[in-house]
């Protein structure tokens, strides 16, 4: 059976590959982190040669973002075991240090995208995206949530 192949553009795949395309709320309305996780499906031809353009294009304006505190962290995963079923091979993990801040960084990632040399794009789109999809989940800062009260017991001497 022919494999498919799709071909998108850096700017494609910054907004599906690298889970940053979520809409954007106030900044108002969310104070507390933002992580975001991005399943992607490397070919596995090009995986050696995609973390490498990743390191050299994006690990710089990344580790940039985190010294603007935009960026608390990020890491990049891939499964520790072998599963039948997954369809990514690498896990794009960014947290944010809020929304705004969300904003900060996709806006500097797309412009690192659209800068790209040729041959750094290309590698970029060898993700398959018809396997990728995203998570997000929002810290919640327990300094902010009040524990309830024990109750007294009453009548007892």
């Amino acid at each position: 059976m022919p494999r498919k192949t799709y071909r998108v553009s850096a700017l494609g795949v910054l907004l599906l590959g690298l889970t940053l395309a979520a809409p954007l709320a106030p900044a108002q309305a969310l104070k507390d982190a933002v992580v975001s996780i991005g399943y992607l499906n490397v070919k596995p031809q090009q995986a050696d040669a995609w973390l490498k353009a990743f390191k050299k294009h994006l690990q710089p304006a990344l580790e940039e973002l985190k010294q603007q505190e935009a960026l608390r962290v990020y890491h990049v995963f891939v499964p520790g075991i072998h599963h039948p079923g997954f369809t990514w091979t690498h896990a794009l993990v960014f947290v944010y240090k809020d929304r705004a801040s969300q904003g900060v960084v996709e806006k500097k990632l797309q412009e690192v995208l659209a800068a790209l040399p040729p041959e750094g794009a290309v590698l970029f789109s060898a993700i398959d995206l018809s396997k990728h999809y995203d998570d997000e989940w929002l810290e919640i800062d327990l300094e902010k949530v009040a524990a309830p009260e024990e109750k007294k017991e009453e009548g007892k001497e």
